[in-house]
């Protein structure tokens, strides 16, 4: 494990996080900790998107204040290039452009 994977990954992605070459598209459908431990599984290339980053009705109480500062972790991540759009729910993709 590295400074850029959660502290509390399962032990069943080993396997898998010993061979990222597997990994070429991950999704997190809403802002949380998932998207960190789907960035460290991503190949050179890699496309990872995250959506529900713009204000919901459904979010539960205090999660509002949490997204700003996880896009602004997102944007800001070593190794990988960001873009936002404005969509739907509101969407980022990123981008692994180099093995950190």
């Amino acid at each position: 494990m590295n400074d850029h994977e959660p502290a509390n990954t399962p032990a069943a992605l080993d396997g898998i996080r010993r061979d990222t070459e597997r990994i070429g598209f991950t999704l997190a459908s809403e802002p949380k900790t998932g998207s960190l431990l789907a960035l460290s599984l991503l190949k050179v290339g890699g496309i990872h998107f995250v959506d529900d980053l713009l204000p919901l009705a459904s979010w539960p109480e205090g999660h509002a204040p949490k997204v700003p500062a996880l896009i602004a972790a997102l944007e800001n991540r070593p190794g990988f290039v960001a873009a936002k759009l404005a969509w739907a729910s509101g969407l980022m993709m990123l981008v692994r452009t180099n093995a950190v």
